[in-house]
């Protein structure tokens, strides 16, 4: 059971986050989407930090350290799975977000530094929680380089897509 407190950590600190937002700013364009994101972190949440019951098979053969109990593959590889598609699919609408929500304040510099940040910082949260809490959770390379591709994807759509307000 203590498995799942980090997302409940996260669930709650959202939630209180949000909770204060709204308070702010209350349009029903901005209550919309402060709803979809705190959905959308949420799940992302429940992604990252719920415990596994395995490994899986398929990062048994990828060359792999472990720190603690924490597995962690340190090669690009795995490319042609097809959770490499849904961990770019999981982070596009972080892009989204990040347009939306801070599009007045970006150049092509730092929206590719956020990007890469969200990945590490997805991985890095999986690394940190699996070594206090035995997530059975693998911290892979891949994944920071798939979820950074999925931020840019969601942003580039956003900002230059047909039917964007500001295209």
């Amino acid at each position: 059971m203590n498995r799942y407190i980090p997302f409940v950590i996260f669930f709650f600190s959202t939630l209180l986050i949000f909770i204060i937002i709204l308070g702010l700013k209350k349009t029903k364009h901005n209550i919309f989407l402060y709803c979809a994101s705190f959905i959308y972190l949420n799940c992302v949440w429940w992604l990252i930090l719920h415990p596994n019951s395995s490994f899986g098979v398929d990062y048994y053969y990828m060359p792999h350290f472990f720190f603690k109990n924490a597995k962690i593959v340190y090669k690009v590889c795995g490319l042609t799975d097809p959770s490499t598609f849904l961990n770019i699919t999981m982070t596009i609408p972080a892009g989204i977000m990040i347009h939306l929500y801070l599009k007045n304040w970006l150049n092509v510099i730092t929206v590719i530094l956020c990007a890469i940040m969200i990945g590490f910082f997805n991985e890095g949260t999986q690394f940190l929680f699996d070594i206090l809490f035995n997530l059975n959770r693998t911290v892979d390379i891949t994944d920071v380089c798939t979820n950074s591709l999925g931020v840019l994807i969601g942003y580039i759509m956003t900002k230059y897509g047909v039917n964007s307000p500001t295209s």
